[in-house]
Protein backbone atom coordinates (compact mmCIF):
# COMPACT_ATOMS: atom_id res chain seq x y z
CA UNK A 1 0.00 0.00 0.00
CA UNK A 2 3.04 2.25 0.93
CA UNK A 3 5.46 1.12 -1.82
CA UNK A 4 7.44 3.79 -2.81
CA UNK A 5 8.02 2.89 -6.38
CA UNK A 6 4.19 3.27 -6.93
CA UNK A 7 2.52 6.63 -7.59
CA UNK A 8 0.01 6.08 -5.44
CA UNK A 9 2.35 4.33 -2.72
CA UNK A 10 4.56 7.27 -3.08
CA UNK A 11 1.49 9.25 -2.60
CA UNK A 12 -0.14 7.47 0.16
CA UNK A 13 3.41 7.76 2.29
CA UNK A 14 3.51 11.71 1.67
CA UNK A 15 0.18 12.38 3.16
CA UNK A 16 0.93 9.93 6.00
CA UNK A 17 4.13 12.08 6.80
CA UNK A 18 1.88 14.86 6.01
CA UNK A 19 -0.10 13.62 9.01
CA UNK A 20 2.42 12.61 11.62
CA UNK A 21 4.46 16.04 11.00
CA UNK A 22 1.23 17.46 11.91
CA UNK A 23 1.36 16.10 15.30
CA UNK A 24 5.11 16.46 15.77
CA UNK A 25 4.50 19.66 15.31
CA UNK A 26 1.05 19.69 17.85
CA UNK A 27 2.39 18.29 20.57
CA UNK A 28 4.98 19.49 22.95
CA UNK A 29 5.69 16.51 24.93
CA UNK A 30 8.90 15.14 25.78
CA UNK A 31 9.23 11.08 26.22
CA UNK A 32 11.82 9.41 28.14
CA UNK A 33 13.95 6.74 25.99
CA UNK A 34 13.17 2.76 25.99
CA UNK A 35 16.84 1.20 26.27
CA UNK A 36 16.99 -2.59 27.80
CA UNK A 37 19.31 -2.76 31.06
CA UNK A 38 22.29 -4.12 30.35
CA UNK A 39 22.86 -7.90 32.09
CA UNK A 40 23.52 -7.15 36.49
CA UNK A 41 26.40 -10.09 37.30
CA UNK A 42 26.87 -10.53 40.39
CA UNK A 43 30.94 -9.60 41.76
CA UNK A 44 30.64 -12.10 44.59
CA UNK A 45 28.48 -15.16 43.41
CA UNK A 46 27.19 -16.27 40.22
CA UNK A 47 24.44 -14.65 39.46
CA UNK A 48 23.45 -12.54 36.49
CA UNK A 49 20.23 -10.61 36.04
CA UNK A 50 18.42 -9.67 32.58
CA UNK A 51 15.62 -7.75 31.78
CA UNK A 52 13.56 -7.56 28.63
CA UNK A 53 10.42 -6.37 26.79
CA UNK A 54 8.04 -6.58 24.45
CA UNK A 55 6.15 -4.41 21.72
CA UNK A 56 2.75 -6.02 20.52
CA UNK A 57 0.61 -4.47 18.02
CA UNK A 58 -1.73 -5.77 15.10
CA UNK A 59 0.03 -6.60 11.68
CA UNK A 60 -1.23 -3.68 9.66
CA UNK A 61 -1.28 -5.76 6.73
CA UNK A 62 -2.47 -9.07 8.16
CA UNK A 63 -4.47 -8.16 11.38
CA UNK A 64 -2.66 -10.73 13.11
CA UNK A 65 -0.42 -9.93 16.97
CA UNK A 66 3.13 -9.03 16.38
CA UNK A 67 5.62 -9.49 19.24
CA UNK A 68 9.00 -7.96 19.10
CA UNK A 69 11.23 -8.18 21.93
CA UNK A 70 13.74 -5.60 23.14
CA UNK A 71 13.51 -2.80 20.62
CA UNK A 72 15.12 0.31 21.58
CA UNK A 73 13.11 3.57 21.18
CA UNK A 74 14.93 7.25 21.35
CA UNK A 75 14.04 9.78 23.34
CA UNK A 76 10.64 11.73 21.63
CA UNK A 77 10.21 9.07 19.23
CA UNK A 78 6.65 7.80 19.38
CA UNK A 79 6.85 4.71 16.69
CA UNK A 80 3.51 3.64 14.51
CA UNK A 81 3.54 0.62 12.34
CA UNK A 82 1.23 1.71 9.23
CA UNK A 83 0.67 -0.61 6.41
CA UNK A 84 -3.21 -1.69 4.27
CA UNK A 85 -5.33 -4.49 4.09
CA UNK A 86 -9.23 -5.57 2.80
CA UNK A 87 -11.28 -4.20 6.07
CA UNK A 88 -14.13 -5.30 4.20
CA UNK A 89 -17.49 -3.01 4.95
CA UNK A 90 -17.45 0.33 5.59
CA UNK A 91 -14.61 0.69 7.45
CA UNK A 92 -12.00 3.21 5.62
CA UNK A 93 -9.03 2.61 8.51
CA UNK A 94 -8.21 1.32 12.15
CA UNK A 95 -5.76 2.83 14.54
CA UNK A 96 -4.83 1.91 17.96
CA UNK A 97 -1.92 1.96 20.46
CA UNK A 98 0.07 -1.04 21.26
CA UNK A 99 0.93 -2.66 24.34
CA UNK A 100 3.87 -4.08 26.22
CA UNK A 101 5.47 -6.51 28.53
CA UNK A 102 7.77 -6.44 30.74
CA UNK A 103 10.07 -8.83 32.62
CA UNK A 104 13.04 -9.68 34.55
CA UNK A 105 14.79 -12.43 35.54
CA UNK A 106 17.87 -14.41 36.38
CA UNK A 107 20.30 -17.79 36.14
CA UNK A 108 19.08 -18.85 39.32
CA UNK A 109 22.55 -17.59 40.80
CA UNK A 110 23.33 -15.65 44.10
CA UNK A 111 23.52 -11.63 44.82
CA UNK A 112 24.74 -9.55 47.44
CA UNK A 113 22.14 -7.15 49.26
CA UNK A 114 23.42 -4.13 47.24
CA UNK A 115 23.02 -6.02 44.07
CA UNK A 116 19.58 -6.93 44.89
CA UNK A 117 18.72 -3.61 45.64
CA UNK A 118 20.43 -2.36 42.33
CA UNK A 119 18.51 -5.06 40.45
CA UNK A 120 15.27 -4.05 42.07
CA UNK A 121 15.74 -0.24 41.21
CA UNK A 122 16.62 -1.27 37.84
CA UNK A 123 13.56 -2.98 36.99
CA UNK A 124 11.75 -0.36 38.38
CA UNK A 125 12.91 2.65 36.40
CA UNK A 126 13.01 -0.01 32.98
CA UNK A 127 9.26 -0.49 34.32
CA UNK A 128 8.78 3.39 34.45
CA UNK A 129 10.62 3.79 31.47
CA UNK A 130 8.73 1.42 29.04
CA UNK A 131 5.10 2.78 30.90
CA UNK A 132 4.72 6.31 31.58
CA UNK A 133 8.47 7.20 29.48
CA UNK A 134 8.82 9.86 31.75
CA UNK A 135 5.36 11.37 31.71
CA UNK A 136 3.42 11.74 34.97
CA UNK A 137 1.20 8.63 35.70
CA UNK A 138 -2.25 8.34 34.85
CA UNK A 139 -1.64 10.41 31.10
CA UNK A 140 -1.35 8.63 27.78
CA UNK A 141 2.61 7.29 27.12
CA UNK A 142 3.72 4.24 25.02
CA UNK A 143 6.04 3.15 22.42
CA UNK A 144 4.21 3.49 20.00
CA UNK A 145 1.31 1.76 18.00
CA UNK A 146 0.21 0.84 14.35
CA UNK A 147 -2.59 1.68 11.70
CA UNK A 148 -4.23 -0.16 9.05
CA UNK A 149 -6.09 1.40 5.80
CA UNK A 150 -8.40 -0.38 3.59
CA UNK A 151 -6.77 -1.01 0.17
CA UNK A 152 -10.50 -2.00 -1.36
CA UNK A 153 -11.15 1.82 -0.88
CA UNK A 154 -11.06 4.73 -3.86
CA UNK A 155 -8.93 6.89 -1.97
CA UNK A 156 -8.13 10.94 -2.20
CA UNK A 157 -4.23 9.67 -2.01
CA UNK A 158 -2.92 13.72 -2.56
CA UNK A 159 -1.90 15.96 0.58
CA UNK A 160 -2.00 18.97 -1.38
CA UNK A 161 -5.61 18.58 -3.39
CA UNK A 162 -9.52 18.30 -2.04
CA UNK A 163 -10.73 14.94 -2.72
CA UNK A 164 -13.34 15.07 -5.63
CA UNK A 165 -16.99 13.42 -5.74
CA UNK A 166 -16.96 9.43 -4.95
CA UNK A 167 -13.51 9.48 -3.73
CA UNK A 168 -12.59 8.79 0.56
CA UNK A 169 -10.08 11.75 1.78
CA UNK A 170 -6.65 9.62 2.82
CA UNK A 171 -5.34 12.67 5.03
CA UNK A 172 -8.39 12.96 6.88
CA UNK A 173 -8.48 8.87 8.05
CA UNK A 174 -4.60 8.90 8.27
CA UNK A 175 -5.12 12.10 11.28
CA UNK A 176 -8.25 10.42 12.60
CA UNK A 177 -6.51 6.87 13.23
CA UNK A 178 -3.31 8.18 13.76
CA UNK A 179 -5.04 10.22 17.13
CA UNK A 180 -5.88 6.84 18.09
CA UNK A 181 -2.87 5.57 18.13
CA UNK A 182 -2.28 8.01 20.53
CA UNK A 183 -4.53 7.23 22.42
CA UNK A 184 -7.54 8.87 21.52
CA UNK A 185 -10.62 6.57 23.15
CA UNK A 186 -8.18 4.21 24.90
CA UNK A 187 -8.27 3.70 28.79
CA UNK A 188 -7.10 7.26 29.65
CA UNK A 189 -10.42 8.57 27.80
CA UNK A 190 -12.79 5.95 28.93
CA UNK A 191 -11.43 7.40 32.37
CA UNK A 192 -13.61 10.19 31.76
CA UNK A 193 -16.32 8.90 30.20
CA UNK A 194 -19.63 9.19 31.86
CA UNK A 195 -23.22 7.89 30.87
CA UNK A 196 -21.98 8.12 27.40
CA UNK A 197 -20.32 11.74 28.17
CA UNK A 198 -16.59 13.04 27.94
CA UNK A 199 -15.83 14.86 31.31
CA UNK A 200 -12.70 15.67 30.22
CA UNK A 201 -12.03 19.28 31.27
CA UNK A 202 -10.51 20.96 28.67
CA UNK A 203 -12.80 19.35 26.33
CA UNK A 204 -15.73 20.33 28.22
CA UNK A 205 -14.52 24.02 28.61
CA UNK A 206 -14.23 23.86 24.89
CA UNK A 207 -17.40 22.60 24.17
CA UNK A 208 -19.27 24.40 27.02
CA UNK A 209 -20.16 21.30 29.01
CA UNK A 210 -19.96 17.39 28.57
CA UNK A 211 -19.55 15.77 25.50
CA UNK A 212 -21.85 12.99 24.08
CA UNK A 213 -19.99 10.27 22.65
CA UNK A 214 -20.62 8.00 20.01
CA UNK A 215 -23.12 4.91 22.34
CA UNK A 216 -21.77 2.48 20.10
CA UNK A 217 -17.92 3.46 20.37
CA UNK A 218 -17.36 5.47 22.94
CA UNK A 219 -14.04 6.43 21.80
CA UNK A 220 -15.25 8.68 19.37
CA UNK A 221 -17.56 12.23 19.91
CA UNK A 222 -21.34 11.45 19.10
CA UNK A 223 -22.01 11.66 14.99
CA UNK A 224 -22.49 15.15 13.83
CA UNK A 225 -20.57 17.03 16.95
CA UNK A 226 -19.43 20.47 15.45
CA UNK A 227 -16.07 22.17 16.55
CA UNK A 228 -13.85 25.14 14.88
CA UNK A 229 -10.61 23.92 12.83
CA UNK A 230 -7.88 24.06 14.78
CA UNK A 231 -5.56 27.39 13.73
CA UNK A 232 -8.37 27.97 11.29
CA UNK A 233 -11.94 29.28 13.00
CA UNK A 234 -14.06 27.09 10.78
CA UNK A 235 -17.31 24.81 11.92
CA UNK A 236 -16.39 21.85 10.66
CA UNK A 237 -17.61 18.48 11.94
CA UNK A 238 -15.05 17.11 14.74
CA UNK A 239 -12.53 14.94 12.84
CA UNK A 240 -12.82 12.39 16.20
CA UNK A 241 -16.36 11.75 15.08
CA UNK A 242 -17.29 7.84 13.62
CA UNK A 243 -17.79 8.67 10.17
CA UNK A 244 -16.91 10.96 7.51
CA UNK A 245 -18.90 12.51 4.11
CA UNK A 246 -17.44 10.83 0.82
CA UNK A 247 -15.40 13.13 -0.90
CA UNK A 248 -15.15 15.99 1.94
CA UNK A 249 -11.28 16.42 3.71
CA UNK A 250 -12.02 16.78 7.71
CA UNK A 251 -8.67 18.16 9.95
CA UNK A 252 -8.08 18.61 13.61
CA UNK A 253 -10.58 20.64 15.41
CA UNK A 254 -10.28 22.49 18.97
CA UNK A 255 -12.30 19.99 20.24
CA UNK A 256 -10.67 17.00 18.93
CA UNK A 257 -7.20 18.70 20.27
CA UNK A 258 -8.63 19.16 23.70
CA UNK A 259 -9.52 15.33 24.23
CA UNK A 260 -5.89 15.04 23.52
CA UNK A 261 -4.73 17.35 26.13
CA UNK A 262 -7.10 15.89 28.59
CA UNK A 263 -5.50 12.37 28.11
CA UNK A 264 -1.92 13.88 29.07
CA UNK A 265 -0.73 15.04 25.17
CA UNK A 266 0.73 19.04 25.74
CA UNK A 267 -0.92 21.13 22.98
CA UNK A 268 1.45 23.48 21.56
CA UNK A 269 -0.68 26.50 20.83
CA UNK A 270 -1.56 27.53 17.40
CA UNK A 271 0.86 25.37 15.35
CA UNK A 272 2.19 26.45 12.27
CA UNK A 273 1.12 23.35 10.30
CA UNK A 274 -2.48 23.74 11.29
CA UNK A 275 -2.99 26.60 9.00
CA UNK A 276 -1.53 24.46 6.59
CA UNK A 277 -4.07 21.96 7.07
CA UNK A 278 -6.67 24.04 7.01
CA UNK A 279 -8.71 23.72 3.72
CA UNK A 280 -12.62 24.15 2.67
CA UNK A 281 -14.53 22.75 0.06
CA UNK A 282 -17.16 19.69 1.15
CA UNK A 283 -19.10 17.94 -1.01
CA UNK A 284 -22.11 15.64 0.68
CA UNK A 285 -22.79 12.57 -0.26
CA UNK A 286 -22.85 9.09 1.74
CA UNK A 287 -21.40 8.15 5.05
CA UNK A 288 -18.19 5.75 5.56
CA UNK A 289 -17.78 4.90 8.80
CA UNK A 290 -14.42 5.01 10.29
Amino acid sequence: FFNPNTADGAAARNSLDTAAAFYSDLLGDTFAAINVPAPIESQTFNGIATFSYDQVFANPATGSSVTLTDVDVAADRYTVYAGGRNLGGNTLGIGGAGGFGVSSGSNGGGFTTAEIQQINQTSADFFDAVQTRGEDAGTFARWGGSITFDTATNWNLEANEEPTFGENDFLSVALHELAHALGFGLSEWEDLVENNFFTGPASVAEFGGPIPVDPLDTGHWAPGTLSTVLGGGDVQEALMDPDILVGTRKILTDLDAAGLADIGWTIVPEPASAALLAAGGLLLAARRRR
